[in-house]
């Protein structure tokens, strides 16, 4: 394992402009752990680690339609349809950010599914879990009625797919961008969804996460509001309007606020634990005799996330109400961080 899958990743932003923000993105490396996510930066002094917004929504009760849906549909297929639309989403994101860099794309369903194959294959996702044809449909509708978007609303953009640092979490933003709205223009955080039901609470949970982590690194250009876009079943009837587009009120914002911040202090309330990896070293032969810790190879996680960001030590920052965070000594533990002084400085 530890041979084939790298578990950390540096995220660069597909698109910063910096004559308009000014302020440089944080360089950030992503670190996976079965199903978790996290994110590592350097502060100087030692190497901060903290969890995803996506990580910290996930220890939210299940929204009862959610549910439904699951019961509905068993637990099965609906597996199933999770994983093809969490590819399929991948790549969406893919040609959005294309299309706002100025791409030229093709508009050919031969050559769309070809495409697509080849980016599950790298992603190790077998094809018998897709209806290609139907992939190819969606695939053009969606660009279609994003191109439509884009002009609609004169999308100007400011940043793509960057990491952005809240007080005990990050996360990546997919656009922010000036939006021209009634002949204003706004900048708006605009979160991408492949799927065509909607739009949920746990949405506006995670556009409101990074918004206030933006609005702290990039004070000067405050997000102004938080929408959600999503693509439409393709028809005559779509037309004038070929996609979703749901630029969410303060009043739902605010409930999803504290709901956002209950979860993060939950899920800070104990050290941050990495599973340990290892792998099962190539030897000559194995007999009775053999002392088998000398065949297993173990990774220690937290240490390379250290030495590759250079700092003293690892801590990860827990959200205070009442202060700021502090900087906690040394890590003890091994496979755990340890978390920001709670109490004032």
């Amino acid at each position: 394992e530890i041979n084939k899958k790298e578990l950390f990743e540096i995220i660069q932003p597909d698109f910063f402009d910096s004559d308009a923000l000014k302020v440089s993105p944080i360089l950030s490396y992503r670190v996976s752990d079965y199903g978790k996510r996290y994110y590592a930066r350097s502060n100087g002094y030692s190497v901060e680690i903290a969890p995803s917004v996506t990580t910290v929504i996930k220890n939210a009760p299940t929204e009862d339609h959610i549910l439904k849906w699951w019961c509905d549909k068993g637990y099965d297929v609906a597996k199933k349809y999770m994983q093809t639309r969490a590819a399929y989403g991948t790549f969406m994101h893919i040609l959005f950010k294309d299309l706002l860099l100025g791409g030229a794309l093709v508009f050919d369903s031969p050559l769309l599914i070809d495409s697509f194959k080849a980016f599950i294959a790298a992603e190790k996702i077998p094809e018998s879990l897709f209806d290609f044809e139907e992939v190819a449909t969606d695939l053009k509708s969606d660009m279609l009625g994003f191109v439509r978007w884009v002009k609609d609303y004169q999308v100007k953009p400011l940043a793509i797919e960057l990491i952005v640092w809240g007080e005990g979490y990050a996360g990546a933003a997919d656009l922010v961008a000036k939006l021209t709205i009634d002949g204003e223009e706004k900048v708006a955080l605009v979160d991408f969804k492949s799927g065509r039901k909607g739009f949920y609470a746990s949405h506006i949970m995670q556009l409101h996460a990074l918004r206030l982590a933006w609005n702290s690194q990039f004070s000067e250009t405050p997000i102004d509001m938080v929408a959600n876009y999503g693509a439409k079943e393709y028809r005559l009837s779509n037309l004038k309007e070929p996609y979703k587009f749901k630029i969410h009120k303060e009043s739902e914002i605010v409930t999803e606020c504290k709901r956002f911040l209950v979860l993060l202090d939950y899920f800070n309330a104990e050290p941050i634990e990495m599973s340990e990896r290892y792998a099962l070293k190539d030897a000559m032969q194995i007999t009775l005799e053999t002392e088998t810790e000398t065949l297993i190879e173990r990774r220690d996680i937290l240490a390379e996330v250290k030495e590759r960001l250079g700092g003293k030590d690892v801590e990860s920052t827990k959200r205070n109400p009442g202060a700021k965070a502090t900087r906690s000594g040394k890590n003890k533990n091994r496979g755990k961080v340890r978390k920001r002084n709670s109490k004032k400085p």
